[in-house]
């Protein structure tokens, strides 16, 4: 039972597939209410560690609202627990946060108060090297359990800035210089070979274009224009930045020997066309 119910713990502004104790489909048909998961908690009290605290005010406000029948202002509240982060963050919190789990719901770790447990994981996961990985364990932690208080979070706050101090220096990649640049734009120019001008393509927009290599790898065709006179444009669909998924449009002006690149790509594909082909254009090259 307790395994079970701890795990419930972190149900809450998790994404998952359910409908409401009442029938009705959620919105989406894809997130748990605030209310549902405020219901679930009380159901299990059990649970050694409460979720964080805006969890279960922001239900308990919800459901005043709609109680006042302010349908839209508490729909508007539960959603607002449900994506106050991106998806992409939410997953990568929920990992770490079920790993800690796991470790916590250990038969020597049980009796531990929760607090106390969270800085002991952090101070493991300093111990095997995850130096760099403890701000995220630490804001996973934060997001699903709620601030740490009192001496428990100086505790956290030494054991962050003690092995910040300690993290080796990072070590940036050698960047590419603009003569090197320029003999890569030759080479994938005057090659015969298709995959040679198209990583030349690619790493053309990316030196051009400031793009991590997790954005060229999601790159497609369809998402590189020409719009005349030189300039391009590359609509950037998955961004580290991009918290609304909306995607980011990056404008660059090529030259004459840059242009004949990138027209020689398009054309090898779709001749007479200066729009680059809608397939899947540097995943397996990057």
């Amino acid at each position: 039972m307790h395994s079970k119910s701890g795990a419930l713990l972190f149900t809450a502004s998790i994404r998952c597939e359910t409908n409401s104790n009442d029938g009705a489909k959620q919105p989406n048909g894809s997130r748990r209410t605030a209310v549902q998961v405020h219901r679930q908690v009380c159901r299990h009290v059990a649970i050694e560690a409460d979720p964080a605290p805006r969890f279960l005010h922001g239900a308990e406000l919800s459901a005043t609202a709609r109680l006042l029948g302010l349908e839209k202002v508490g729909a508007v509240i539960s959603n607002a627990l449900n994506s106050d982060r991106a998806d992409t963050t939410i997953n990568l919190y929920r990992t770490e946060v079920l790993k800690f789990q796991a470790w916590k719901d250990s038969p020597n770790m049980r009796a531990i108060p929760t607090p106390k447990a969270r800085n002991l994981y952090l101070a493991k996961c300093a111990s095997e090297g995850r130096q760099k990985a403890l701000p995220i364990i630490s804001s996973a932690l934060t997001y699903f359990c709620g601030q740490l208080t009192g001496i428990d979070k100086e505790i956290q706050t030494s054991i962050l800035e003690a092995e910040k101090r300690i993290t080796p220096p990072v070590r940036h990649r050698t960047k590419i210089d603009r003569d090197s640049m320029r003999k890569l734009i030759l080479l994938g120019t005057s090659s015969s070979d298709p995959k040679i001008t198209q990583a030349a393509a690619l790493a053309l927009l990316q030196f051009k274009g400031l793009l991590r290599i997790s954005e060229a790898r999601t790159l497609r065709c369809s998402d590189v224009s020409s719009s005349g006179d030189g300039l391009w444009t590359i609509l950037v669909v998955k961004s580290k930045t991009d918290q609304y998924g909306s995607g980011t449009r990056v404008s660059i002006q090529l030259d004459e020997a840059e242009h004949g690149l990138l027209n020689q790509y398009a054309s090898r594909n779709l001749p007479n066309s200066n729009v680059l082909p809608t397939l899947d254009l540097f995943t397996c090259h990057v």
